[in-house]
């Protein structure tokens, strides 16, 4: 019982709830076996209550651990969606990552593509901006080539006027000397012919000339007509007051011929007076010459036969007159019969364009005479 009572003592200060349910066990068999039973029941009743905290206690360890186990659990769950969420952010990124070089690829590709479109663009638009100047400068040679090709077109059958109208006038002085039985009359042709042959010579370098250098070189080519035919004609030639003969220009002994062909096939066969009169007016763009005479007129339906055909002179005049139709779609010629029962005659209304330096360029065409 000393024993007992001392191990419970000490028991009660540092031992295990096991070992006090022991010791009280050990102290009720010992209060039992000398018949002491309410101390036996006393110990019976603290190993009782030692019993039910060692319960207690192997419950709340139990408690205790599957607490453990579980928050171990929720750790290792937490841990595994951690890890599958980093696995998945590990995934995003590298598909994120991915992405980006293939963007990256995609718009070095499109910078590539851009900036070759752009030097190609650049390449295109200089051999464009070289194949317009290549084209402008061949239209610039193409005109100037036309423009030559006018002026030696027009020199040409200038070239061909003078000796043709050379030739007429030698032929008049040769008919005055030969049937003029009046030297000094002869004479006085072969002065009038050396003036006009003076001037015609002067004016030679120039494709064109001013309109009254013109009229004073028909005026004295009329004054030779005359005295070659012996004054058989009379002339008249009238200039509008409102054109300024002095501003405008017109090509070279153009109007020459067409009196050439009144006086030789109009006035010369016509029997009684013969009266040729020339007129220049002024019409808007346009000077108008009309070469208007009195003489036997022309059948407009008849055919033209060897006998009638147009001097040498009339066709090369056609011919400047074709080449004046670059300048001028109107009809620049025009003949009128003016025979009826009272009157005969035939009247040339001739168009020259006032602008003669538009198309071609005359004035600053290259001479080539």
């Amino acid at each position: 019982m000393a024993y007992s009572k001392a191990n419970i003592e000490f028991l009660e200060y540092s031992g295990e709830y096991k070992d006090k349910l022991e010791a009280h066990q050990k102290a009720a068999e010992v209060y039992d076996s000398i018949k002491q039973y309410p101390k036996s029941i006393h110990h019976i009743n603290q190993a009782i209550l030692y019993k039910d905290s060692l319960l207690n206690e192997t419950k709340i360890r139990e408690l205790q651990n599957l607490q453990i186990q579980h928050d171990v659990y929720l750790k290792d769950k937490e841990i595994n969606e951690s890890n599958l969420q980093v696995a998945l952010l590990n995934a995003e990124v590298s598909e994120e990552r991915k992405r980006l070089i293939y963007l990256g690829t995609i718009a070095a590709l499109l910078l590539l593509s851009a900036g070759l479109l752009y030097f190609r663009f650049l390449a295109k638009k200089k051999s464009n901006k070289i194949f317009q100047e290549q084209n402008q400068r061949i239209t610039e040679q193409n005109k100037t080539i036309e423009k030559i090709n006018a002026e030696l077109e027009k020199r040409m059958l200038r070239a061909q006027m003078n000796p043709h109208f050379i030739f007429n006038s030698l032929n008049s002085i040769q008919h005055l000397i030969i049937n003029s039985k009046d030297r000094m009359h002869a004479l006085k042709y072969l002065t009038k012919f050396s003036k006009l042959l003076r001037q015609v010579l002067e004016s030679s370098v120039n494709v064109s000339l001013p309109l009254k250098e013109e009229i004073d070189l028909l005026k004295i080519y009329l004054e030779l007509e005359s005295l070659r035919f012996d004054n058989a004609f009379t002339f008249n030639i009238e200039v509008d007051k409102n054109l300024d003969v002095e501003e405008h220009e017109i090509p070279l002994l153009l109007v020459q011929p067409y009196a050439e062909n009144a006086i030789v096939h109009g006035l010369m066969p016509k029997k009684g007076s013969k009266e040729l009169i020339i007129r220049f007016n002024d019409s808007n763009n346009y000077i108008e010459c009309i070469v208007e005479d009195n003489g036997v007129g022309f059948d407009p339906n008849a055919k033209e036969t060897e006998k009638h055909r147009p001097s040498r002179g009339m066709s090369i005049t056609k011919e400047r007159i074709k080449a004046l139709r670059k300048v001028s779609s109107e009809q620049l010629v025009r003949m009128e019969s003016l025979n009826n029962s009272n009157h005969t005659g035939t009247r040339v209304h001739i168009l020259i364009p006032k602008h003669m330096d538009s198309v071609p360029d005359l004035k600053d065409m290259p001479t080539f005479a």
